[in-house]
């Protein structure tokens, strides 16, 4: 993995701060646990199965929800309610919108990565990739977009240029990469890799994988988060259900805390020590990382299959998406964080 500058001097630095830091919460009063509850939930009429991720235009207030088995890409107006639906396409996992471009990225199970006016949503053009297009990550810094895609040996990680709607290179991983986060700081991209077990350390200057760390027992690595500040990786397992936690330097493995089954997306609160979690067990869970320790704080019902959500760090609003389940439609679910 990457090398830093003397890490040692570092680490003593932060050892101290650290010390202090203990030294502060022992006279300082004790802080309330961070809250999370239920502020509404918008009904999405006649969409079934799975709901797979999603992405906002916070400008129009419109979520764009990609349907997994209904084949539709799914708009919701927070403002209003109003859904409407799109239907036509091959498994739909993952939405990407670019304001700076007016363009909407949708990727599909066959492969396909469509580029949609944002007004219209109409193809605007369209690349394909092997198969499985799923996860997307943009980096603000270049304006390149990274897509996972493809199944098993044939696995790996495209970056395009949405632009000129063009692949500009690829990288061939051995497995599927599920959730993949971006540390553009370091200039880093890490990807979950669960077929392998393994979380795979790739240089965004060239795209080429560094290194990599195993997850050893702990199995199905699906969702990701990075706190860059920290140097920390986060990492959910399925099997069994465990928030892991890693140093970005060293792949070293430095917490483990038991969570809600089947989560498929988490969070990393940017200037706090909470990690958000939606679960397909029915639960969105708040974790708090202090002193070395990880513990659960906070936890609320959602809904059965609710798997994946998108944070709203602005607003300190988690949306989360609950499939129709019996003579309950599906819907979208808003919690407010109260830090």
């Amino acid at each position: 993995m990457r090398q830093r500058v003397a890490m040692k001097a570092g680490a003593a630095l932060i050892a101290a701060i650290v010390g202090l830091s203990l030294v502060y919460y022992a006279i300082a009063p004790s802080q309330p646990n961070p809250r999370v509850s239920l502020v509404k939930s918008v009904p999405i009429p006649g969409v079934a199965g799975r709901l797979d991720h999603m992405d906002i235009d916070a400008a129009s207030q419109r979520v764009f929800l990609a349907a997994v088995q209904d084949g539709s890409l799914v708009v919701v107006r927070l403002s209003d309610g109003l859904v409407t639906r799109y239907g036509g396409y091959y498994q739909p996992h993952s939405v990407l919108f670019l304001s700076s471009i007016g363009e909407l990225i949708l990727t599909v199970g066959n492969g396909t990565v469509y580029f949609l006016n944002s007004n219209t949503l109409v193809t605007s053009s369209e690349i394909r990739l092997p198969s499985n297009a799923d996860n997307i990550r943009l980096d603000p810094r270049t304006g390149f977009v990274y897509v996972g895609y493809g199944q098993g040996p044939a696995g790996g990680i495209a970056q395009i240029d949405p632009k000129s709607s063009q692949v500009v290179r690829t990288l061939t991983l051995g497995g599927h990469p599920e959730s993949f986060q971006l540390d553009v700081s370091a200039g880093y991209l890490y990807a979950n890799v669960p077929t392998l077990g393994i979380v795979d350390g790739v240089r965004l200057q060239d795209l080429k994988v560094q290194g990599n760390w195993s997850t050893g027992s702990y199995v199905d690595n699906y969702p990701m988060a990075i706190d860059p500040s920290g140097a920390r990786v986060y990492v959910a397992t399925w099997f069994p259900s465990t928030l892991l936690s890693y140093s970005e330097t060293t792949g070293a493995l430095l917490t483990h805390t038991p969570i809600v089954g089947d989560a498929d997306d988490l969070y990393f609160v940017s200037n706090s020590n909470v990690i958000l979690i939606s679960g397909g067990q029915g639960s969105v869970e708040v974790v708090s990382m202090k002193g070395g320790t990880s513990s659960i704080v906070a936890e609320v019902r959602s809904a059965s299959g609710a798997r994946t959500s998108l944070f709203l760090q602005d607003s300190m609003e988690l949306l989360v998406a609950a499939p129709a389940t019996g003579t309950r439609s599906a819907s979208l679910l808003v919690f407010s964080l109260a830090i």
